[in-house]
């Protein structure tokens, strides 16, 4: 817990552009570009992906997310009701059945 304190301790102390240049330097270059333009789509996925409690399930993720100060409120929640829409939008159309 004292490397993560600490790691938060610094990343409170900078600004965005400073965060997101880090965040540049720890996605592989052939990434870079990708991961930058599209970290709405990315978070999205990471709440959908299988064993997401390995890395701290939804909560953990959008936590995590939130205290790197590079994602704003209203595309977030936009983004969580996206990647969370399909389950319930399934169950209205097709109904209860469907589990059984």
């Amino acid at each position: 817990f004292a490397r993560a304190g600490a790691a938060l301790g610094r990343l409170r102390e900078t600004d965005p552009e400073t965060r997101m240049q880090r965040l540049e330097q720890s996605v592989p270059r052939w990434a870079r570009g990708w991961v930058l333009r599209r970290r709405y789509l990315l978070l999205a996925l990471l709440i959908n992906l299988p064993g997401n409690s390995l890395i701290g399930g939804g909560g953990g993720i959008l936590l995590a997310a939130g205290l790197s100060r590079l994602f704003r409120p209203a595309p977030v929640l936009l983004t969580l009701v996206l990647a969370t829409a399909p389950v319930p939008l399934l169950l209205m159309i097709v109904g209860p059945g469907i589990l059984s």
